[in-house]
């Protein structure tokens, strides 16, 4: 893979599995140089590198996330969650399209795997200025069936203590008892100390909007999710000798699909370094108002 960045999509072979099917490693950079490193095998993230604080390029993920060892033992960094998740992990994706900044993967699952229906998972994989990388997700059916969705979207640990608040109304703690934000210690956008696994945060709305935010708690570093799905946690997850942060963002109930409809869901994770102003400096800046510029 080429060390000199360009506005332009770059394409690597990665490996071949045990079937001699390529997996394909891609770099896609915007237009400040930051870049993502995706693969089609298991439709994964293996590296996000941004400029930090002094303006120096940063990896927010472990460099174990592009090794082929790591990546063929592991579902680190892979972008989808439960049962779905588990049976397409360890497969090569197809890889149906190229853009200047996007690629998009798609792959079969079986009926009987996952869910009563031969299923098609189509995930686009987008970066785009501001940092802000964009995941839509597809699942079409053969035939009637339900099934349950889970997107994850991995980000380095490193080691730093972490803050977290939640932009969503509704909030659980034990499980299935929700209750409202304002009267959790998440009130009034309060960062909230993060230690391993947030509480589940709730919104029932199917637009997409600001979920979780994870910052640095004595540094600027911000990580904000967005999602059209209604329930979202943040928890700490280990792979191999590796420890990283991972935002999980599903349905509140199962997901009915019926023959040849097509499900579509969006996440978006967006990484700001945002100064926190002084108490007397006025309103704390909110990252959902430079994410809203850099998509629509």
């Amino acid at each position: 893979m080429v060390n000199e960045m360009t506005q332009t999509i770059k394409k690597a072979l990665f490996f071949k599995d045990e079937y001699g099917k390529e997996a394909w490693l891609y770099r896609i950079p915007n237009n400040t140089g930051d870049y993502v490193d995706v693969s089609s095998y298991g439709s994964r993230i293996c590296g996000i590198h941004v400029h930090g604080e002094n303006m120096s390029m940063e990896s927010l993920l472990d460099d174990s996330f592009i090794k082929e060892k790591f990546v063929k033992s592991n579902a680190a960094g892979c972008l989808w969650g439960g049962y779905l998740g588990k049976v397409t992990a360890n497969k090569v994706w197809d890889v149906a399209e190229e853009g200047d900044n996007y690629v998009l993967f798609t792959c079969k699952v079986d009926k009987g795997e996952v869910a009563d229906s031969e299923l098609t998972l189509g995930c686009q994989i987008m970066w785009v200025n501001l940092n802000r990388l964009i995941i839509n997700y597809f699942i079409s059916a053969e035939e009637s069936t339900e099934l349950d969705f889970e997107s994850r979207i991995y980000i380095g640990a490193k080691g730093r203590a972490m803050s977290l608040r939640s932009f969503c109304p509704k909030i659980i703690y034990d499980f299935p008892y929700e209750m409202d934000t304002s009267e959790s210690e998440y009130r009034n956008l309060s960062f909230v100390p993060f230690k391993e696994k947030s509480p589940v945060a709730v919104s029932e709305s199917d637009e997409i909007k600001p979920m979780l935010e994870l910052a640095e708690s004595d540094g600027l570093l911000h990580y904000s999710v967005y999602s059209t799905l209604t329930e979202a946690t943040a928890e700490e997850e280990k792979a191999g000798e590796t420890t990283s942060c991972v935002f999980r963002m599903n349905s509140k109930e199962k997901v009915e699909l019926k023959s040849g409809e097509t499900l579509n869901e969006r996440v978006i994770l967006g990484i700001d370094y945002i100064e926190i102003p002084a108490e007397d400096d006025g309103e704390e800046p909110d990252p959902f108002k430079t994410f809203m510029e850099a998509v629509i």
